[in-house]
């Protein structure tokens, strides 16, 4: 009798408790991590010294955030690769060198940014609710169901 009330509640058996409370862990950690990034970034703009790349060359995508306009420039014989919008590409037609960010003990480079944690604080909020909405309902169902 027991195992029918499992089987009723759940057809997946372990795998319909499982996928989505790891589909929700996998969320939550990712939006930690791009939010540990952009806050990398916020401190190193606010921190790092401003160097001038001489821009090697250019390739232009399809100006989306899948395939972006690109920039390759060079600093102490190491070339560093940009992505960004298709408005700031264009405001660099026509230059042969760019201003960016550069920290020394990472080895990164990185394009003027302002506030991007603040800018995008509601996202990260959004998808890591999304991502303990998933697991704690993940979690809910085993218990509910084990209680059975």
């Amino acid at each position: 009798m027991n195992e029918e009330i499992i089987k009723e509640d759940n057809a997946y058996g372990w795998m319909g408790f499982a996928l989505p409370g790891l589909l929700g862990v996998l969320i939550i950690l990712t939006t930690y991590m791009m939010y540990l990034d952009a806050r990398w970034k916020d401190e190193m703009s606010a921190r790092a010294p401003v160097v001038c790349m001489k821009i090697q060359y250019g390739t232009r995508g399809a100006g989306t955030v899948k395939n972006p306009d690109e920039i390759y420039a060079e600093y102490k014989g190491k070339t560093y690769h940009f992505a960004m919008g298709r408005k700031y590409y264009r405001s660099l037609h026509g230059v042969d060198t760019i201003a960016v960010y550069y920290d020394e003990a990472s080895d990164r480079a990185i394009l003027p940014t302002s506030g991007e944690v603040r800018h995008f604080a509601p996202l990260y909020i959004w998808i890591g609710a999304i991502g303990a909405l998933l697991t704690a309902g993940s979690i809910w169902q085993l218990v509910k169901t084990t209680r059975r």
